[in-house]
């Protein structure tokens, strides 16, 4: 419903949470790409992470650099800042 009305603000959330999940399935850099794109979309609205979401992107943060190294998670983080919309849709469907 997000993407189909144009909720970039509510997409961004989405795909944040599936970076969660992703993370604690032991896809860390499938996780670290959703994390980056969600953070990306976010940026692009104009906005930033409301005070009651930072737990969890913290903690989705704290996860993925415990199942990858900085220097991974940035790499991945890069590949993730450039996706466009659809991609990272796709990405997160595992259908890129």
């Amino acid at each position: 419903m997000f993407r189909k009305f144009g909720n970039k603000r509510g997409i961004a959330e989405c795909l944040m949470g599936l970076s969660g999940l992703k993370a604690e399935d032991g896809q860390p850099q499938q996780a670290a790409r959703l994390f980056s794109a969600a953070e990306a979309i976010l940026a692009e609205s104009g906005t930033a992470w409301w005070p009651a979401d930072r737990a969890e992107v913290e903690h989705n943060r704290e996860v993925i650099l415990s199942r990858l190294d900085e220097q991974a998670f940035q790499a991945e983080y890069e590949i993730g800042q450039k996706m466009p919309l659809n991609q990272a849709f796709a990405y997160a469907l595992d259908e890129s």
